[in-house]
């Protein structure tokens, strides 16, 4: 004969009971790592980021190849766009354009542009693009050129959780455009609801997975050593920090890329490419910003980055659809507004071939020269 629990019984109360504490620890877990490893720089980071992130930054600038890459990376690209003056071309977007750098050689965009600062941030979004326009519009001398690198996720809203760092950079460029609040993924307590946010969470495992647990300490003598002449395709002891902002991967990481490179499947490209395409609220606004750049004299570029080979080999009805999609509608932007593509998310209308790739979504600095700025 079977017995029932009903949810009045002892046995059901013990069940809800253990299953709360089971919530209770997973969610304290997750809110301790959040706070400690801290990759948006929200909570202990921010202590210790600001003054460090000022400190290297200034000293980066005078560097002939470059520093150490220590520290909260959007902290650093934020005091970086502060503090770099009248340079003459900015690159703003995400990791995906790390790897576009005028310190290296050969450098294609060192060929057209007289200096060079590359913004772009591990997970960048459209947020992102608002608040690094805002600090380079507040400055005396706007840049000449601003490249917008542009990934599929861009034309969405809070997609990555680590912009609330400079949440009140971001709402203000909001004013400033007149656009409505409604509608975007924002929050006035960044520090409360990130506490257990998925994404801000993922960013968190990806940085322990990469760098380990952060040191929670004051800028050291160590972080402004100059890194010395090395072979940036070979790579040095750590992971470098160029001169431009752009960054070479350590000797240790270049080769754990290229194992991953070499196995790389047909397929992928899945990263930040859920759900439906776009956002017509989010693309307005992307709209809106590149109209406030032309408006205030600079010289606009979307800037696509080619996606692996296996990615352009893949299934049609899946990310590829997302990413073939989001060209097509941005290249139509840019004629609208008679803005300039460069790129393209083909790999094939590059050039870049297999093995200019550090995975299936990063371009490696070979193939970024294939690019005509």
């Amino acid at each position: 004969m079977m017995t029932s629990v009903s949810p009045a019984s002892p046995a059901w109360a013990s069940y809800n009971a253990i299953a709360l504490t089971v919530w209770l620890v997973l969610a304290a877990l997750v809110a301790t790592a959040n706070v400690l490893v801290d990759p948006g720089a929200i909570y202990l980071q921010r202590v210790f980021g600001a003054t460090t992130s000022r400190a290297v930054a200034d000293s980066l600038l005078t560097q002939p190849v470059g520093l150490p890459n220590s520290g909260n990376e959007r902290q650093m690209k934020h005091a970086l766009a502060e503090v770099g003056g009248s340079v003459d071309c900015v690159l703003l977007g995400s990791s995906r354009i790390l790897q576009v750098s005028s310190v290296r050689a050969p450098s294609s965009i060192g060929a057209v542009c007289a200096s060079v600062l590359n913004l772009g941030v591990s997970g960048g979004t459209l947020e992102d693009l608002l608040i690094f326009t805002r600090v380079l519009l507040q400055s005396d001398d706007v840049p000449r050129r601003v490249l917008v690198g542009t990934d599929p996720w861009m034309l969405k809203f809070g997609m990555d959780a680590r912009y609330a760092v400079f949440e009140d950079d971001y709402t203000a460029m909001l004013a400033e455009l007149h656009a409505e609040s409604e509608g975007r993924i924002s929050d006035e307590h960044p520090m409360l609801s990130n506490l257990l946010n998925a994404e801000y969470f993922r960013a968190t495992v990806a940085s322990l997975w990469q760098d380990g647990l952060p040191p929670l300490r004051p800028l050291r003598p160590a972080d402004l050593q100059p890194v010395p002449a090395f072979d940036v395709e070979q790579g040095w002891a750590e992971q470098v920090l160029l001169a431009d902002g752009s960054i070479v991967y350590s000797t240790e990481q270049l080769a754990q890329k290229r194992a991953k490179v070499a196995a790389l499947k047909v397929g992928g490209g899945a990263y930040k490419i859920q759900g439906p395409l776009q956002d017509p609220k989010a693309v307005a606004l992307y709209t809106d910003l590149l109209r406030l750049l032309l408006r205030r004299g600079v010289d606009v570029s979307i800037l696509l980055m080619p996606y692996h080979p296996t990615v352009y080999a893949g299934p049609p009805d899946g990310p590829l659809a997302h990413i073939i999609g989001a060209e097509r509608q941005l290249r139509e932007l840019g004629a609208t507004l008679g803005i300039p593509v460069v790129g393209s998310y083909d790999p094939a209308r590059v050039g870049c071939t297999k093995a200019q790739f550090h995975d299936d979504i990063h371009p490696a600095a070979a193939c970024m020269n294939q690019l005509a700025f």
